[in-house]
Order: C-alpha cells, then sequence, then structure tokens
C-alpha cells in the first residue's frame, strides 16, 4: 500500500489518502495495516457481472438516494456508456455527481485512519 500511495503521489502531486479495498474486503489485518480511511459502496451496480449498460444505469437508479456511494468499473465499455445514460437523468432529479472526498467535505465529515466509508450517511469509526 505504502509504495503504491507512494507511486501515485510522485505522479499526480497529492497524497492519497483514500482506499477502496479490492472487493471490499476488510478485516482487522487491513485495519491495522491501512493507514487511510476504508471506502466501500452503497450501491453494487454489479457492471461487472452483467457488462450491460442498459441493467447497470438501471441499478443506479432504481437506488440512488442522497449520500450514496455507486461502485463502478472504468474498465468495461458498457460501464462508460450507463454513465452517460444515468447522469442526465440524475442530475434531472437533483442530484450532484462528485469524488468521495468532495462527497465528504460538502458533509463536513473528518475521517481517521481505518475508519470505514458506506455513504455519506453510513460511516463507521474503527477503534483498535
Amino acid at each position: 500500500m505504502s509504495q503504491m500511495n507512494e507511486a501515485i503521489a510522485s505522479v499526480t502531486g497529492s497524497d492519497v489518502g483514500l482506499l477502496r479495498p479490492p472487493y471490499g474486503s476488510i478485516n482487522r489485518t487491513v485495519k491495522n495495516t491501512v493507514k487511510d480511511p476504508l471506502i466501500l459502496w452503497s450501491i453494487d451496480t454489479l457492471d461487472w457481472k452483467t457488462l450491460n449498460a442498459d441493467k447497470t444505469a438501471a441499478a443506479i437508479l432504481k437506488q440512488a438516494k442522497d449520500g450514496d456511494i455507486i461502485l463502478m468499473h472504468d474498465i468495461h465499455a458498457p460501464t462508460a456508456e450507463a454513465v452517460k445514460k444515468v447522469l442526465p437523468k440524475l442530475e434531472k432529479k437533483g442530484f450532484q455527481v462528485c469524488t468521495v472526498s468532495e462527497l465528504l467535505e460538502a458533509r463536513n465529515i473528518t475521517l481517521h485512519p481505518g475508519d470505514v466509508v458506506v455513504s455519506a450517511n453510513d460511516v463507521y469509526r474503527y477503534k483498535k
């Protein structure tokens, strides 16, 4: 994790500061090792499984509520298509699309190492 953060910081000039663990897998070892807050999601579109833009868009539109974090994988072309379909509809409903960092800042949520974020409405404080 340290090597990854250093590599990203050397290219971007910014500290990463947040981590989405692979598969959303968190255990005590991860919590004790990772120095950053852990980011999960409140909506899993299953885009990697369906590889279908319409199904991904429908999953988002059916479930989306204020403060949600939506999991999608930008390596799949149908996911990119779904984003193009769903963004105007979400904006029409009054949603603002932003990064996790922007969402947390807008809600005045300060995170600490090991905290787990599922949405802006569900933040779990980690205590060793």
